[in-house]
């Protein structure tokens, strides 16, 4: 009976042992799969990109990771449609548990310029830009656009610009039109795109998916707006005089770009009866010497949507319809 239970013991000891050593193989099996290339990842992950769109039929090719810097990626092999048809492209996937990450490999610009022949219909102004003699800028394009220098008519002169052509899109835009117009942009997408989005899809709007027009908003505005602004004020320190019958003071946004246009939209009602005009190409904001604005700073952090706060706030200021005054950050 003894020598029975020592057997049985021995049994379940092995069992045991046994178990442990497929977990430690299943468990190693999982890791090498999460740190090497073992299979598609990437198959219906939706991509922001000009116009959203899916990889689908995706096939990994090499299963050896490939490094950039400090990173380690896996190479996806999908296929996505375009205004233009289906197109094979590369994603760069980098996974994490459950989470992928599937970035568009840069290489689809094609040689062959396309924005030759497109308008370009301005904002700020009456007058339409016409492409032509469009070559592409390979150095300058981007994984999801391409640059081409055109040449158009302006101000009755021909002269050089560079034109961006949204792949997914199939638009082409001016690089740089100018802080009115990259204002005027700002605010139409901000005012009426930003109510369309879910809460956490703040990476929809067009203008983040571009940061280089963000980058020459800024320049301009820094250039022509603030540092004469500074100049003009020398020797005042910080202080403005408001002179204004009705003054609008809003502080401490966070990020919360809703509570922006709910505020606007609030004032804009309490006020539309007295015959105050609004701000050209906006639907919200009151332009008008009768009303001023005033924003006391706090306008990122905590909330999820502090870039868009700050920058819906300085396109107004390009605008001239708004005073902005610096708050603690």
């Amino acid at each position: 009976m003894m020598s029975l239970l020592l057997f049985m013991l021995a049994g379940v000891t092995s069992v045991n042992a046994l178990r442990e050593h497929h977990g430690e193989l299943a468990g190693q099996r999982s890791s090498f799969c999460w740190k090497h290339c073992c299979r598609s990842k990437c198959d219906n992950v939706t991509v922001l990109s000009g116009v959203d769109f899916r990889y689908e039929n995706c096939t990994v090719k090499v299963n050896a990771p490939i490094q950039q810097g400090d990173e380690r990626f896996c190479e996806e092999t999908c296929k996505v449609s375009l205004p233009d048809g289906t197109k094979e492209v590369k994603a760069m996937r980098k996974s994490q548990k459950e989470v992928q990450w599937c970035q568009l490999q840069p290489g689809l610009c094609q040689a062959t310029p396309t924005c030759s022949g497109h308008t370009y219909e301005l904002k700020s102004v009456v007058g339409t830009w016409q492409f032509k003699d469009c070559f592409v800028e390979v150095e300058r394009s981007g994984a999801d656009m391409c640059v081409e220098t055109c040449t158009v008519l302006h101000t009755n002169e021909s002269q050089q610009v560079f034109v961006i052509r949204d792949l997914f899109a199939g638009q082409c835009r001016l690089a740089d039109p100018g802080l009115q117009e990259f204002a005027m942009d700002f605010v139409e997408q901000l005012e009426k795109t930003a109510l369309a989005l879910p809460i956490g899809k703040y990476r929809g709007l067009p203008l983040i998916r571009h940061p280089s027009a963000i980058k020459r908003f800024l320049s301009h505005l820094k250039k022509e707006v603030l540092v004469p602004e500074k100049q003009a004020a020398e020797g005042q320190g910080w202080s403005r005089e408001i002179t204004a019958r009705y003054v609008a003071i809003i502080g401490d946004l966070h990020g919360q770009l809703f509570n922006l246009i709910a505020w606007l939209i609030y004032i804009k009602e309490q006020y539309q009866d007295k015959g105050f005009s609004k701000l050209e190409g906006s639907s919200l904001l009151i332009c008008d010497p009768q009303l001023k604005y005033v924003f006391l700073g706090d306008y990122v952090d905590r909330g999820e949507r502090g870039l868009e706060v700050l920058l819906l706030l300085l396109a107004y200021k390009a605008r001239e319809a708004a005073l902005r005054v610096a708050g603690n950050e």
